[in-house]
């Protein structure tokens, strides 16, 4: 569990992992996405879990903007994502986001 959770770290990994999932590939699309990740802390997780090997960066030309996509090690946190999304939906009280 331990590892586990030293791959997801923050709060916005496994968020940023799961909009990737649903198709936001973009920097921009992902910001979109999730509002309240700032754009410095998206391009820092985006980063990190580059180097941990959980998703892919890639860029068709020299400058096009970069596009993320899991890597197969990362689609095997998808059913675990999938469990702690379930979960929450059925846990969390009413009155929070």
């Amino acid at each position: 569990m331990t590892y586990t959770f030293t791959l997801l770290g923050t709060r916005w990994k496994p968020i940023i992992l799961w909009k990737i999932n649903e198709g936001c590939r973009s920097p921009a699309e992902l910001h979109r996405a999730i509002p309240l990740v700032t754009r410095k802390m998206l391009f820092q997780e985006l980063k990190e879990l580059c180097a941990r090997g959980l998703v892919s960066r890639r860029t068709d030309e020299p400058a096009a903007r970069p596009r993320y996509r899991l890597t197969p090690l990362g689609e095997t946190l998808l059913p675990i994502l999938s469990e702690m999304l379930r979960w929450g939906e059925n846990h969390r009280p009413a009155t929070t986001v």
